[in-house]
Formats: structure tokens, C-alpha cells, sequence
């Protein structure tokens, strides 16, 4: 079955606030801007955990199942690692982007709180999209059709940033041929992270470590 009930809370929640930013004419540069953009970004796991307390799951059990990094095989690792540089790449070139981009900066105090924020970040997105919504899809459709529905959930989830003050994304313009490339490329982006997911036995920690990963070309961006 597709969540819709998930897919609407969580664009819900995120656009809300989101757009709340947008309409109040707040960027990142302010700090209500910035609350309401960091607070957004957690739309996912907030759907997540919200409808798992509902159903009565366990929602802290799957925050513990998506930093269960033990699971983890150093061969999945590893595999982990080199097929995430498929992404990186992509994203430079769609993007137009120099490779430069690929890192914020070269010092390791730059580059610490760089990554623990790409963990966050991770972790917050893929207890829901992978941790909740994911294996849903897949009870009922085959991988490439659960990829295509999720991946263009996640691609409308960015649609706002392009709007919001002081995003990498409102800076390439909404609407804009980079706006389009940005969407469209998370669709195949999809297909790689349920590939990975599947490989490494339907593997929550795999998904937060890819991620992690794959996003090193958007070091400004959700």
C-alpha cells in the first residue's frame, strides 16, 4: 500500500513551516528563519515516529534500528562507500557545480561539524523515507515502483527550499533548468538508495551511512 497518511504529514509539516519562512520574508540569515528551516527538515522522521506511536509500534525502537551501525558488515560498508561516489558525481555534473564543491572546506575543524550535521541529517530523513515509508511500498510493489513513487515524494519535499532564503537551491533560481535537474535527478537517486537498502538485507544503518555519503554535493542544502 502507498502511506499516503505519511506522505501528507509529512509534507504538511515541512512545507508548513517552510512556507511560514517564506511568506513572513525570513531567510537563513535570521534566526527564525533558520528555526523554521531546521525544524522543517524534520518533517520526516516527525511523520515517522507520529504514526508509528498511532499504530502502536515502537517509534524509539526505530530510531535505535537506524544507528544500529554493529549490523553492519565491513563488506556492505565497503560497498557502501564506492557506490555513494555514483551519486556525488551525478550531482556535480547535473548541477554544474565544480568539484570543489564536493567539500565546504579542507580543515578538519571546518569539515567535523560539517559531517555531524550530514549524520543528523541522514538519520532524520531516513527513519522516515526508508525506515518507515520504504518498506511499506514494498510489501505491495515491486522495487521500481515503490523507488518512483518515493523518490518523487522526496523530490516535491525540496520544492520550497528553492523559495527559502539563503538555501543553496533558492540560489539556483525556482523554476530555473538546475531547479528542474535538482528534481528530476532524485528520482534514479532513488533507485541506487533502494538498491543499496535491498542488498544489505532491507538495512536501516546502510541507508543513514549511504546517505550520509551521497550528500556530499549539497553541504548547504536539506
Amino acid at each position: 500500500m502507498i502511506p499516503w497518511r505519511y506522505f501528507a504529514l509529512t509534507l504538511g509539516f515541512s512545507w508548513t513551516l517552510w512556507a511560514s519562512a517564506i511568506l513572513l520574508g525570513k531567510g537563513l540569515e535570521s534566526l527564525l528563519g533558520y528555526v523554521l528551516y531546521i525544524v522543517g527538515g524534520i518533517g520526516p522522521a516527525v511523520a515517522a515516529l507520529s504514526l508509528l506511536r498511532l499504530e502502536s509500534s515502537d517509534p524509539l525502537g526505530l530510531v535505535k534500528e537506524s544507528v544500529s551501525f554493529g549490523s553492519l558488515e565491513p563488506r556492505s560498508v565497503a560497498v557502501i562507500v564506492a557506490v555513494s561516489v555514483i551519486p556525488n558525481v551525478a550531482a556535480v555534473v547535473i548541477s554544474e557545480r565544480g568539484v570543489s564543491q564536493l567539500l565546504p572546506g579542507t580543515s578538519l575543524g571546518s569539515l567535523l561539524p560539517w559531517f555531524v550535521f550530514l549524520f543528523l541529517v541522514s538519520v532524520i530523513e531516513e527513519v522516515g523515507w526508508r525506515g518507515y515509508a520504504l518498506p511499506r511500498l514494498l510489501e505491495s510493489y515491486s522495487t521500481i515502483a515503490s523507488s518512483t513513487v518515493l523518490g518523487a515524494v522526496w523530490a516535491l519535499w525540496h520544492v520550497p527550499l528553492f523559495l527559502l532564503l539563503g538555501t543553496w537551491q533558492h540560489a539556483q533560481g525556482f523554476g530555473s533548468p538546475i531547479f528542474w535537474r535538482y528534481l528530476v535527478q532524485i528520482i534514479p537517486r532513488t533507485f541506487l538508495y533502494t538498491w543499496v537498502y535491498i542488498k544489505n538485507g532491507n538495512s536501516l544503518p546502510s541507508m543513514v551511512v549511504f546517505h550520509s555519503l551521497s550528500k556530499c554535493p549539497e553541504s548547504s542544502s536539506t
